[in-house]
């Protein structure tokens, strides 16, 4: 069971209390989101699933090279999904600008790289936008830096 693995939680319903908050999608972790706790308390806290998952698959932890294995492993994820806490109006900042001009604005092969929200593994792309301005454009790299953020979340394909 997944959920005892990562969180140590007896059950699902316990995973979630431990890991999410009830007002939140489960995606958005409120342990690292909260202003109340630090990234030094988050590291450790996914370290020690860390180390779990580690002690399942057989890897022997007391290796020299292994000894900060699970708090690299914690980091590494923490910048991966660093765009929950990341906002499209930060990455415009004050970069939208009134036009005269209602044809489409497309920027072509933004190439991105993010995890898989099923399996956590990369995945590598390139993406284009295109948006109508209705009076406003943003500034070019700034499409570059909205696929970013969005890029640091987790990536679910769905098929309908």
């Amino acid at each position: 069971k997944i959920y005892k693995i990562v969180c140590g939680a007896e059950n699902k319903e316990s995973m979630e209390e431990y890991c999410f908050s009830k007002t939140d999608y489960p995606v958005q972790n409120t342990t690292k989101a909260s202003p109340t706790v630090n990234e030094d308390t988050v590291v450790t806290k996914m370290a020690a699933g860390y180390r779990q998952i580690l002690d399942c698959v057989g890897s022997h932890m007391s290796m020299d090279e292994m000894e900060k294995t699970a708090e690299r492993a914690a980091k590494a994820m923490l910048f991966f999904t660093q765009g929950y806490e990341d906002t499209t109006e930060t990455a415009l900042g004050d970069a939208i600008f009134s036009v005269d001009h209602d044809e489409m604005v497309v920027v072509r092969d933004v190439e991105m790289s993010s995890l898989c929200e099923h399996d956590l593994l990369p995945f590598y792309a390139t993406v284009s936008v295109g948006y109508l301005p209705n009076g406003k454009i943003i500034g070019l790299s700034k499409i570059a830096r909205i696929v970013e953020v969005y890029s640091k979340r987790l990536q679910g394909i769905y098929h309908r």
